[in-house]
């Protein structure tokens, strides 16, 4: 049997917006998360960031709500990604700009395993300064070090949905059976 022909990786400014629609989206949910902490410590007026860290560690209950603000906006980046790629085939910004992921099979979504492995190689990616990311630009592929990394492809899902050879998932997030 035959491989099917895999769409076509979208391209780096299509990309980049999509980028910056997810980082804009996760500002607005960490802040909901953040605000209250933010609140509390914006009462301190400290004269350096060094004042402004033994402020914070001086106080065992502010220093405990830093600590579990900074855990929580962890777990909602890391769900913000695992659920878009992995369960949802895009994140957000991915999907308002009409992009979706899909792995070197060409199954559409990638799955919780997968995508944990793309979150993984995203971090390696954006270090140091984004130079992982920046292959988009400059590859022919259009892939950068987590997908390449991962066995992914960004593809526009318009793409996708015309191939009709494409492997699809029948439950979103678990492997796809092939014959």
């Amino acid at each position: 049997m035959n491989k099917p022909e895999l769409p076509r990786c979208a391209g780096f400014l299509r990309r980049t917006i999509a980028v910056v629609v997810d980082m804009a989206i996760f500002i607005v949910l960490g802040s909901l998360v953040a605000i209250p902490v933010l609140k509390r410590i914006g009462t301190l007026h400290p004269a350096s960031p060094a004042d402004f860290l033994i402020s914070v560690m001086a106080s065992p209950p502010l220093a405990r709500a830093a600590a579990w603000t900074v855990a929580a906006l962890a777990i909602l980046w890391w769900a913000y990604f695992l659920i878009g790629w992995g369960l949802l085939g895009a994140t957000p910004g991915k999907r308002i700009l009409g992009l979706a992921i899909i792995d070197h099979t060409g199954r559409h979504p990638i799955g919780p395993v997968r995508a944990q492995l793309r979150l993984v190689a995203y971090t390696l990616s954006s270090l140091p300064l984004c130079a992982g990311h920046f292959l988009v630009a400059f590859r022919t592929d259009h892939r950068a070090l987590h997908d390449i990394l991962a066995g992914t492809r960004v593809v526009r899902r318009r793409d996708l949905e015309r191939n009709p050879a494409h492997p699809k998932s029948p439950t979103p997030g678990l492997p796809h059976q092939t014959n």
